[in-house]
């Protein structure tokens, strides 16, 4: 009989902490997710088996894992220079085809494991799969290569030769924007162009960080009093283009190519419309 009443009434305490948690109490984005989950599993067990512990303090227990669950990830969402502790980074363990040893011997996943993935995926060969993941909860997902686009879902996660990881075309591309919507050319050439960058444009050919310098000061006097009136970025893999406009006339077009995370070619054309008597 006590565990008729007692279990019934904790599996109704139990639906009722989740769901004022909310669904994130159960998700599968980190280890502490998965920790969380076995607890609750465990508590309800214990208050329905052991006389010992009584519903009450049971209860609380329910309560105080949907607490501190809660607690952590609003930390998580809300602050975040403590994602890094408390979030492992995802790892590309396969790029283009490529199984990536290194990274697989950091994560302790073997070839077969891998190649297990790209199966489930429905793919017979590793040169289908232009990318296989190691998410956060231990999972392997699969990118299939026809399906990489610019790879921004794999912004952070690529690794580079010098240790640090590729951001994808569409994350430079937008940095690029924001540093120069903001006025910030040095921030912008230090993070997002490639020192022998290669421009571009109607008014010649320029390299490096100065060519760059030198063609933004011209485009400065001829349109910095515009006022702009709304840009355009489409991103394909490896390239961009940006087309953009601004009041009484002024227009342009850019395109990119971008590699290992910096813009290597960048194409400038810009004009303004003249009015019709």
């Amino acid at each position: 009989m006590r565990i008729a009443l007692v279990g019934a009434t904790a599996y109704v305490t139990l639906v009722v902490v989740l769901r004022l948690a909310g669904k994130r109490t159960l998700s599968k984005l980190n280890a502490f997710d998965f920790v969380v989950t076995v607890a609750l599993g465990s508590t309800l067990a214990t208050i329905l088996l052991s006389e010992d512990v009584s519903f009450v303090e049971g209860a609380s227990a329910l309560m105080l894992l949907a607490l501190l669950q809660f607690a952590l990830s609003w930390t998580v969402t809300h602050l975040p220079t403590s994602r890094g502790v408390v979030n492992a980074a995802g790892s590309v363990v396969l790029l283009d085809g490529e199984l990536l040893e290194d990274v697989m011997a950091r994560e302790r996943i073997t070839p077969g494991q891998v190649r297990q993935a790209v199966r489930g995926a429905g793919l017979g060969s590793l040169s289908g799969a232009g990318a296989v993941v190691l998410e956060t909860d231990g999972s392997l997902n699969v990118v299939q290569r026809a399906k990489m686009s610019d790879r921004s879902a794999l912004t952070g996660l690529i690794p580079r030769t010098d240790g640090a990881t590729e951001r994808s075309t569409g994350e430079v591309l937008r940095s690029h924007l924001h540093h120069r919507a903001a006025g910030r050319l040095t921030a912008d050439l230090e993070e997002n162009y490639h020192p022998d960058v290669v421009l571009l444009s109607d008014r010649g050919m320029h390299r490096g960080h100065d060519g760059v310098r030198r063609l933004a000061d011209v485009l400065h006097r001829y349109h910095g009093n515009d006022e702009w009136t709304g840009t355009h970025l489409e991103i394909e893999n490896e390239f961009g283009f940006l087309r953009w406009s601004a009041h009484h006339g002024p227009y342009g077009a850019e395109s990119f190519v971008v590699t290992d995370g910096k813009i290597v070619i960048h194409t400038v054309h810009s004009g303004r419309q003249v009015a019709q008597p």
